[in-house]
């Protein structure tokens, strides 16, 4: 009876363990796109500098 009440225990370790590496997974490709719109966000804001000094009208 003990070994059938320890298989699930290991089953939902195993599960558990492969979220968590998913989920590592996921905040990984997270922290790429974050760091891709920060570069983005950067250009966007260059460009509206550029714009702003060649209007001269908007300071």
């Amino acid at each position: 009876m003990t070994k059938d009440k320890d298989q699930p225990g290991i089953a939902d370790l195993l599960m558990s363990k492969e979220l968590l590496e998913h989920s590592k997974k996921l905040i990984s490709n997270s922290n790429l796109i974050i760091k891709q719109l920060e570069l983005q966000l950067h250009y966007c804001k260059s460009l509206v500098k550029s714009f702003s000094v060649r209007n001269n009208h908007h300071p």
